[in-house]
């Protein structure tokens, strides 16, 4: 299992690049607290534009000892003391998500589509995922659901791509497939696709 958090940057038109220059000073002082934070941008789909973050931790433990440092750092007080004095995005988050297949891999490239799903009939959706797996075993996905968020009935299952080429012909090649939309159709007697997002990580 892994434990991750995501938050979310929306930045104010004509302040993206300080916005997104805060949000890298933001993972930077996650990672040299314990965090292991990557920074994304939505390229499709929903919330296109937006920045996205996740940072990852074995166990839950870990992960509020990071939290702990963070709030007496005062290299993280000053940055958001910067925010409210100029503000040049809206930050959600963190919401704080577990593994339930998989695991999280840095790549490049990351498909997410997310689900509206009742806990009742999460091992059902769960049981499917290995056959997408089997479809393409090289490609490296993972599945989700939130621990602490304000929306708890929902699924993320994720795919990851060295690059955006390579998932334009991964969705060429299995995407659109009639044995991947067999499995979707039979997922949706658990769960409801509710919404996709491909994001591309920020250097």
């Amino acid at each position: 299992m892994t434990v991750i958090s995501r938050r979310t940057l929306a930045p104010f038109v004509g302040k993206e690049a300080l916005a997104l220059e805060r949000f890298q000073k933001m993972a930077a002082l996650l990672n040299k607290n314990g965090g292991n934070s990557r920074v994304t941008k939505v390229l499709y789909g929903h919330n296109a534009g937006e920045y996205h973050m996740f940072s990852a931790w074995p166990t839950f433990e870990k992960g509020t000892k990071t939290t702990a440092k963070m709030m007496t750092d005062k290299a993280v007080a000053k940055l958001f003391a910067e925010r409210g004095a100029n503000p040049a995005g809206d930050l959600a988050g963190p919401e704080v998500w577990r593994t339930v297949f998989g695991e999280p891999v840095k790549k490049a490239v990351i498909l997410q589509r997310e689900y509206d799903i009742d806990r009742a009939h999460l091992s059902n959706a769960i049981a499917l995922l290995p056959e997408i797996q089997a479809l393409a075993p090289k490609m490296p996905m993972m599945a989700a659901i939130p621990v602490f968020a304000d929306d708890m009935s929902r699924l993320v299952v994720a795919y990851y791509y060295d690059s955006i080429e390579a998932f334009g012909k991964q969705v060429d090649a299995i995407g659109v497939s009639k044995e991947f939309q067999d499995i979707v159709a039979r997922a949706h007697l658990y769960a409801k696709l509710i919404r996709a997002r491909v994001l591309h990580l920020v250097e």
